[in-house]
């Protein structure tokens, strides 16, 4: 909480020297910091208003390079706040300037968020195709990836597999997320939990006896990456 309040005193401080300034590149990316911050914090509606103005004041001024991390944050506020459809669009709209800017980490995610839209949409199959598209810019070299990127991808591929009615991969999935999470020192953030809850340990032991759970637990956590991978994308049980 502290580290909120003295980032946030910091980037207020910032952005009135920049208002005094005329400088419109600094007011358009400390709208956007405050943005972010308040998402963090949970204030999602504060956070997309911010976001808003920071995006206008990008586009006013032709910041291009801003407009990716802009388009991001308002496609989470909007996945926060319930509107999958207006996420999709801030997520197209991320997607397309992260292609044109040449950004590959950027565009990879974008994918994935469009993959996790689709899925709390109720399309497995569409967000089969999204997933599949991703998986080529994790498999150039997933050790370079931050732990969240890779945690978020498996997360998707998990959901993915109780959405097709594989229970017994989405178990294994879970286990070895949770496995990594555990290796990592990487707890679920506040804003993480709306990406990653979308029911399916709860369909899984529904579905499942305590003892097919225990073995797939077992078996997901001593899976690899790759292993991980290809069984999230497999078709069929």
């Amino acid at each position: 909480q502290s580290d909120y309040s003295g980032k946030r005193e910091y980037y207020e401080e910032s952005l009135a020297l920049c208002r005094e300034l005329g400088h419109a590149a600094g007011l358009g990316e400390l709208m956007r910091l405050l943005g972010q911050l308040a998402l963090d914090m949970g204030n999602f509606a504060l956070g997309q208003s911010l976001l808003e103005e920071s995006l206008s004041t990008h586009t006013a001024h032709g910041s291009q390079a801003m407009l990716v991390w802009t388009y991001v944050l308002l496609g989470d506020a909007a996945f926060y706040m319930g509107d999958l459809e207006r996420a999709r669009e801030h997520y197209k709209h991320y997607l397309v300037v992260s292609e044109e800017t040449g950004r590959l980490a950027q565009t990879r995610m974008a994918i994935l968020k469009l993959g996790q839209v689709a899925l709390h949409q109720g399309d497995p199959k569409q967000a089969r195709a999204h997933l599949e598209r991703a998986w080529p810019f994790y498999g150039r070299s997933h050790s370079t990836f931050l732990n969240f990127e890779i945690i978020y991808f498996l997360e998707a591929l998990a959901n993915l597999a109780v959405a097709e009615k594989r229970f017994t991969s989405g178990a294994r999935l879970f286990a070895w997320v949770a496995a990594f999470r555990r290796s990592k020192g990487s707890p679920l953030r506040q804003t993480d939990r709306k990406m990653a809850t979308l029911g399916g340990m709860a369909s899984i032991h529904a579905q499942l006896d305590e003892a097919t759970l225990a073995a797939a637990t077992a078996a997901g956590e001593a899976l690899t990456f790759e292993e991980a991978v290809a069984l999230g994308l497999a078709v069929g049980p």
